[in-house]
């Protein structure tokens, strides 16, 4: 008889053991508002994001609330406390731990490390852009759903810009976008204490000196695209040392299957691309870029930034007529008439001077 009970008693032991509960626990430093939920998985999840809702100790630690999510021993190898918008990082699943902030503590750890206030760190945009409704979009893991929570104006603004912050508890976030009506920065790796300028950090100070200081005007050149097929590499159009606001290519030679464009490039980024001509005026958009399409020979390309004009004309010309026929066929239209550019001076078909 003792035997079988001897078996009796290890054999509940070992199911008590087997659906013996694992609890984790999170420890609410952010001051997440609404119901905090804990979304576990191994392969499937504990429930459809953002999960199920974590229970509310009634132990606070240091102030802040503590929520704990249980489940039977060995069920979930990963887990997310979040509350909708704002979440951890991936954590693995650490039984009996508290997480704060950053990592996994016992509960004598978490008490230590939130004996003294924790630091907070900012982060600054200074809008030099005119952007509205400013927010701040932070990660690593994630603060709010896109675009972010609304970013505090601050009292003092810089150089006349208005300047915006985002603050958390230190550790909370790695990566940060300040956005808002009308365009957003890029993806910044969160550096606490600094300024957003022109997708830049800097120290107050330099900020400052960066938007009072003398401004470094944009490289401004123009290329040729499209000759030989090549849309990579650009032929460098010169300033007409006679017109400053005039740029030239003279004698390029032109294959039968060219369609060229006279490309704007700002700091060596393309800012506008140059085609379809339409009483002298060009499109700048990408959408509708228009390739001038040439018949086969040389051609002088004349391009009149203070208008925002494009001129084509063939070279050798030995005469206005012939200069025309080329410029026919590029479509160069003013008020209804055929016009051509030479040199600076413009003239209709019958090669009277237009002034």
């Amino acid at each position: 008889m003792k035997k079988i009970f001897t078996f009796f008693a290890v054999a509940i032991l070992a199911i008590a053991s087997f659906a013996a509960e694992e609890t984790v626990y999170f420890v609410n430093v952010q001051g997440w508002q609404g119901t905090i939920n804990a979304y576990a998985w191994t392969t499937d999840p504990n429930a459809n994001w953002p999960g199920t809702p974590a229970t509310k100790e009634a132990e606070q630690i240091a102030g802040y609330e503590v929520y704990s999510y249980s489940a039977e021993s060995g069920t979930y190898a990963n887990i997310i406390f979040n509350n909708g918008t704002s979440q951890t990082k991936d954590l693995v699943w650490t039984a009996g731990k508290y997480f704060v902030l950053d990592d996994w503590y016992t509960k004598e750890e978490a008490e230590a490390k939130l004996a003294s206030p924790i630091e907070k760190e900012v982060d600054y945009f200074v809008n030099n852009k005119s952007w509205e409704n400013i927010k701040a979009y932070a990660w690593a893991p994630q603060n709010a759903g896109w675009p972010g929570e609304t970013a505090a104006k601050e009292a003092e603004q810089i150089a006349g810009y208005d300047v915006y912050s985002y603050s958390a508890p230190a550790g909370s976030y790695q990566n940060i976008i300040f956005n808002g009506d009308g365009g957003q920065t890029a993806d910044m790796v969160w550096t606490a204490g600094k300024y957003i300028v022109d997708n830049q950090w800097y120290t107050k100070e330099e900020a400052e000196a960066k938007l009072t200081g003398p401004v470094t005007p944009a490289v401004i050149t123009y290329v040729l695209m499209g000759v030989g097929g090549d849309w990579k590499t650009g032929i460098p159009l010169t300033q007409n040392s006679d017109n400053e606001n005039e740029y030239v290519l003279l004698g390029q030679e032109i294959v039968e299957t060219d369609a060229v464009k006279v490309v704007t490039l700002t700091d060596g980024v393309a800012t506008a691309w140059c085609g379809n001509v339409d009483e002298y005026s060009v499109e700048h958009s990408a959408d509708d870029m228009g390739n001038i399409v040439l018949t086969a020979g040389k051609y002088d390309f004349y391009y009149k930034v203070k208008e925002d004009l494009i001129y084509i004309c063939a070279t050798p010309a030995t005469d206005v007529e012939n200069v025309a026929t080329q410029k026919n066929t590029t479509k160069f239209i003013r008020n209804g008439q055929i016009m051509v550019m030479r040199d600076g001076v413009i003239f209709n078909l019958l090669g009277q001077e237009i002034k």
